[in-house]
């Protein structure tokens, strides 16, 4: 963490021991979409109850913690139920690649939560989301966001995005605070900058479409996903690949946002045989003579070009009709002509 965040914390636990005020287990949540908060489960050694602690790192400045420490009385057969959790980690928490979940490439983002348990103390690090292996924490990490005020459950939703049913969550590889319209980019080196406008002006970016919020793109065969948050000045990026020279890729990226660059994806319609009505799509940027290269959960899946005479792919409406030109020529090569004018028929969709 940085050095003023690293003294805020020492701060609130120089106030917890003066009140007298042990800690089970907290939460520190360190430039969160530039947001900082400071959870825990604490036990007051005067009274002999237990609360929970929230406290808005931001709002303290120069005053005293207390004056932003937010407490909130807990029943004891609760804290006995997150005692019994945590103690599930300790068995798990004998490796450091168990414990260090942080992302290598980002500084923001970042999630510790520590367990004070039978004398023992235990420190968990992650980058944006708990990991699925910590299902120990979801507990109690869900009960310190109940025990707090209501502007931080979004918050808990994204954190615990691995738990609440969200297949679709993007994991940031990188994340940058800036104003892409309005400033220099000055967080790129000259030789980045030099890379990235060479991809850029050389139509390297051979997909770019926004899909709802996010931006997706292809460049040399590798899947990016660009989330820019234009009020908060934060670009959040994520890439299936480690790259060499990333930060040109991310330059020639800025640079078609800039533009309002857009070449939409092909896109296709998966049809389970067994439920016909359950649909799945697919933002598809290659095809040749076995598969379909498809934007799947974030990363590459690959469908056999064969599911067209399955009956299973269909093209989604205002597709390029080049795109219907490179299937046809490939199924061609298969198929009788007969054959393929019926497959071509039966590929487009006439449902959706």
């Amino acid at each position: 963490m940085s050095k003023l965040k690293k003294d805020k914390i020492t701060e609130i636990l120089k106030y917890l021991k003066k009140q007298k005020e042990q800690i089970i287990f907290d939460l520190i949540i360190k430039n969160y979409d530039k947001t900082n908060f400071y959870f825990a489960l604490v036990f007051n050694l005067k009274i002999k109850r237990y609360k929970v602690l929230f406290i808005p790192i931001d709002a303290i400045g120069n005053n005293k913690v207390g004056e932003f420490a937010c407490y909130q009385f807990i029943f004891i057969q609760t804290v006995n139920y997150i005692i019994e959790e945590l103690k599930k980690g300790k068995k798990l928490s004998n490796k450091e690649s168990f414990c260090n979940k942080l992302s290598p490439t980002m500084s923001s983002y970042y999630i510790e939560i520590n367990t004070y348990i039978d004398n023992e103390h235990y420190c968990f690090k992650t980058t944006q989301v708990i990991p699925k292996e910590w299902l120990f924490l979801f507990e109690p990490i869900v009960v310190l966001f109940e025990h707090s005020p209501n502007i931080v459950s979004e918050l808990c939703n994204k954190i615990l995005a691995h738990f609440n049913n969200q297949s679709n969550i993007i994991e940031y590889t990188y994340s940058y605070d800036v104003d892409i319209y309005n400033t220099d980019i000055n967080i790129f080196s000259p030789k980045a900058k030099e890379k990235g406008r060479k991809l850029f002006t050389n139509k390297k970016i051979i997909f770019f479409e926004k899909i709802q919020t996010n931006y997706f793109a292809i460049i040399n065969n590798n899947i990016f996903i660009l989330n820019y948050n234009n009020v908060s000045k934060i670009l959040n990026i994520y890439c299936n690949k480690k790259l060499v020279d990333f930060e040109s890729y991310i330059y020639a990226l800025i640079l078609a946002l800039k533009e309002n660059y857009e070449n939409k994806f092909f896109k296709l319609i998966y049809i389970e045989k067994n439920i016909p009505k359950l649909k799945k799509y697919y933002l598809c940027y290659e095809v040749n003579n076995e598969n379909f290269k498809v934007i799947y959960k974030n990363n590459e899946l690959l469908l056999p070009i064969n599911l067209i005479k399955e009956n299973s792919i269909k093209l989604a409406p205002n597709n390029d009709y080049k795109f219907e030109e490179q299937i046809e020529k490939i199924l061609k090569k298969k198929y009788s002509t007969k054959v393929v004018k019926q497959l071509m028929t039966n590929i487009k969709d006439t449902e959706s």
